[in-house]
């Protein structure tokens, strides 16, 4: 089942969040150890792509053995971002090319004063 968890977003500031995968199961850590992660924000949920952030090509750091995933948008995207809210999920690929859907929400987008 894919967990829901909104972002709140500061137009022109850094965002970043951890987050611990375990195992709905046992609890256990999963280790991302070669998995890749995709993360997307859009205009509703089939609305054209605002933001587009992955673990090959940035954004997204996995932590290995450790089980965490972390997303990271700079001052520069955020900046550049314009709407009141959107929608987004995170998807993970095992080495084996299994992809999971772990987790979506919506965004809030906090528009800034300070330019």
């Amino acid at each position: 089942m894919t967990g829901a968890w909104d972002l709140n977003l500061n137009q022109g500031a850094d965002y970043s969040t951890v987050f611990t995968w375990t195992s709905g199961s046992t609890g256990l850590l999963v280790n991302l150890t070669g998995w890749s992660a995709h993360l997307q924000i859009r205009e509703g949920w089939t609305g054209p792509v605002i933001l587009d952030l992955s673990s090959t090509a940035g954004g997204i750091i996995l932590g290995g053995a450790a089980g965490t995933i972390t997303v990271a948008i700079t001052n520069v995207q955020t900046s550049a971002l314009n709407f009141g809210t959107a929608a987004w999920d995170l998807k993970m690929t095992n080495p084996s090319g299994q992809v999971t859907r772990l987790l979506q929400g919506i965004v809030y987008l906090a528009p800034e004063v300070t330019v």
